[in-house]
């Protein structure tokens, strides 16, 4: 990557940025009731409650945005 400088004023200072990765939390709302293949959780079962402690999980953890599937 090559960078161009760029002519300013004196006052003005610039920072050069990396690109960076976005990663998403990736939201599994519905279906996705089984902690094990075949072994159903009723802890996980899609409601508001299970919802929203995916969400709060995300925050916490410093994600930026969550996918959420539409089936």
């Amino acid at each position: 990557m090559t960078v161009s400088p760029l002519t300013l004023p004196d006052a003005v200072t610039v920072r050069t940025v990396e690109p960076r990765v976005e990663v998403a939390w990736f939201a599994a709302l519905c279906s996705d009731d089984y902690e094990y293949l075949g072994v159903p959780d009723g802890a996980l079962r899609s409601n508001f409650s299970h919802c929203r402690s995916i969400a709060m999980a995300a925050d916490r953890l410093g994600y930026g945005n969550i996918l959420l599937p539409s089936s």
